[in-house]
């Protein structure tokens, strides 16, 4: 067998020396099958994107049960006001804390 063959030899660098018993005999004929099995998968991943593409727009995309929120009573205005209010005092600290210099104690001296 060839797993035989691989493994008889003792010195790891022989495998990959160009000698008369290359393992591949004909290199084109395994590049060439490589490339068949790309260009063959790329087909198929644009054939997919192309369908799923044509089934989305056949058909309209909704989501939820089609049933309206009324957006009255999903605004909550209290928790809206109060994370507005925390917002300002965040601006409030980051405007004073720009005003006045940090005071460092210098290692060195």
């Amino acid at each position: 067998m060839i797993f035989e063959s691989l493994f008889a030899k003792k010195n790891i660098r022989a495998h990959f020396e160009k000698e008369e018993n290359v393992l591949i005999k004909n290199p084109y004929k395994a590049w060439g099958f490589i490339m068949k099995v790309f260009f063959s998968m790329l087909f198929v991943v644009v054939g997919l994107s192309v369908y799923k593409y044509y089934l989305t727009q056949k058909k309209s995309v909704t989501s939820g049960t089609g049933e309206e929120v009324a957006s009255k009573e999903a605004i909550q205005i209290e928790k809206l006001d109060a994370i507005l209010e925390s917002f300002k005092k965040k601006e409030q600290k980051t405007l004073e804390y720009k005003a006045t210099p940090p005071v460092f104690v210098d290692p060195s001296r």
